[in-house]
């Protein structure tokens, strides 16, 4: 009796694969947002030092300087803000598909693994059951 609840259990488990898969999507699409946080912050400081290079007078002015460093921070700040922000999104969105597919699939009731329907052994040999249906041992005929 207690064989058949865990494998009711067993059988709404988040597969190894579906768990993976998950997680792969996630660390591709957080390095592209890495991609497009970096891209700001080098557009930011190459701003910054293209405007500084073009105009040296710009180094003696401190209000000129500070606001092209301004710029630089701001990129700074944007592209972190937009790598943080898009990696927790991407964290939060794929952790919910898997949730809801595995909440849908409880549902239905159809199972999420395979790995339940061979969990049957025999009592006397010790064989695996060819399937979760099977009465009896394919090896021994002992009934299960």
């Amino acid at each position: 009796m207690r064989e058949d609840v865990m494998n009711q259990e067993d059988t709404h488990t988040v597969s190894w694969s579906k768990a993976f898969s998950a997680a792969l999507r996630i660390v591709v699409i957080s390095l592209v947002w890495y991609v497009v946080g970096i891209a700001i912050i080098a557009f930011g400081a190459a701003g910054a030092v293209s405007s500084a290079i073009s105009n040296p007078s710009l180094l003696l002015n401190p209000l000129s300087f500070l606001s092209s460093i301004g710029v630089a921070i701001a990129a700074l700040v944007i592209g972190v803000t937009i790598t943080s922000l898009g990696t927790l999104a991407t964290l939060l969105k794929y952790s919910a598909e898997l949730t809801a597919d595995e909440v849908k699939a409880k549902q239905t009731g159809e199972p999420t693994t395979r790995l339940a329907s061979t969990t049957k052994t025999c009592p006397r040999c010790g064989t695996p059951a060819v399937s979760r249906e099977a009465a009896y041992c394919g090896h021994c005929g002992s009934k299960f």
